[in-house]
């Protein structure tokens, strides 16, 4: 007997009991918005499950790459195939030698699992369930006993419930912070967790965050609370038109401050510690080319007050239809002539030692402003400056 509804009325948790206590065999076709998802069962159990939307965190092929069964260059190759021949991918996987039959097994598995977990956070949806309906043909069939996924999902669902109450609202926009609150404490993450801070940007609310997260809700609530907990994240205040607060040209040049800034104060610093005095007085020195009033002064004084002051007065006196480029330009001709000292008084061995330094302090700092950084040309521009080759 088919049967169907609304997931508000009937939870998808009482749709898989009515399912296995009743030994029905068929699909139950869950459908929200775009999304679709079929899982299919003989006698009650699950057999196979599969999203018809084909939402990239049920894919066969990316949950075989996650889980590192596969390289991403294998599954460009597999997909290639599969478009060519036409035939599903496991059976490509087994003509290829790619993966042994019982460890594709168990990864289809796990894949059906992960599928039917994400089901029961579903508030809202409908549902049908139609009798008697089989997978498609050729479909490699599994074995789950259905109770026991519904102990663990429902597990998940007062998990994801007791998570969501931690978690901002769904409208805020999260960044990186610019200084992790770590409290002396190694943070070990976990490759979710690295997956899911590439896509905070500090523009991304935390709804559009978790659509686009590819290992569905509830793994990306768990893994968003962690961020949080641990002060990775936090919130970013924004005004009603949507621009930073302050405005999006404060913050450019907040960044090129900041970045060729400490820069600078990385290069003083080895002049000095090798140099001792004669290291000093060889940064401070002025470059052939001359900047505008206070820039100089301004980028190597370091990163405190009076230095920031000191900098917006300089870019201010810029027009400002050209200013941009040469607070970049002449930022960069600093930069680049104190690497040329250090190249030239300590060697290529330092001097690229120093480098190397400079990019791991600043990842950080890029990958937290990565929008505003590849809208403004920043990142491309910085790297050029540390390049002396």
């Amino acid at each position: 007997m088919s049967f169907s509804g609304n997931l508000k009325s009937v939870s998808f948790g009482d749709n898989l009991q009515l399912i296995s206590t009743g030994k029905k065999t068929g699909a139950l076709l869950l459908v929200r918005g775009k999304q679709q998802k079929r899982i299919y069962f003989q006698d009650g159990q699950v057999v196979f499950a599969k999203s018809d939307d084909d939402v990239e965190q049920d894919r066969l092929g990316q949950f075989l790459v996650r889980q590192g069964k596969i390289t991403p260059e294998q599954l460009e190759m597999l997909l290639a195939k599969q478009k060519k021949n036409r035939k599903r991918l496991g059976e490509i996987i087994l003509e290829l030698h790619l993966l042994e039959p019982p460890v594709l097994a168990e990864t289809l598995r796990v894949q059906v699992e992960e599928i039917i977990y994400g089901l029961f956070v579903w508030g809202d949806g409908e549902f049908k369930f139609i009798e008697g309906e089989t997978p498609p043909a050729k479909t490699p069939l599994i074995k789950i006993d259905t109770m026991s996924v519904m102990m663990e999902g429902a597990r998940r669902f007062d998990e994801w419930n007791r998570i969501r109450e931690t978690l901002p609202p769904v409208e805020t926009i999260l960044e990186m912070r610019p200084v992790p609150l770590l409290n002396g404490v190694e943070i070990s993450l976990s490759s979710e967790d690295f997956e899911l801070l590439a896509l905070v940007d500090g523009y991304r609310r935390v709804d559009e965050i978790m659509q686009t997260f590819g290992r569905g809700e509830y793994t990306a609530a768990c893994s968003m609370h962690r961020l949080i907990s641990k002060g990775l994240l936090q919130a970013v205040e924004r005004t009603e038109d949507g621009t930073g607060s302050p405005d999006e040209w404060r913050n450019v040049y907040d960044i090129i401050f900041r970045l060729y800034s400490h820069s600078l104060q990385r290069i003083h610093q080895e002049l000095t510690d090798l140099l001792g005095d004669g290291g000093d007085r060889l940064f401070v020195q002025p470059i052939g080319k001359c900047l505008t009033a206070g820039l100089f002064d301004s980028l190597i004084a370091g990163e405190t007050t009076t230095a920031r002051e000191t900098f917006w007065r300089a870019i201010e006196s810029i027009p400002e239809n050209v200013r941009l480029h040469k607070v970049l330009s002449q930022a960069t001709l600093l930069l680049r002539s104190r690497l040329g000292l250090v190249r030239d008084s300590l060697g290529d061995r330092i001097s690229t030692r120093l480098v190397e330094g400079i990019q791991k302090d600043v990842a950080f700092l890029l990958a937290q402003k990565r929008v505003l950084a590849d809208k403004y040309d920043i990142g491309r521009e910085f790297a050029d400056s540390l390049n002396l080759s």
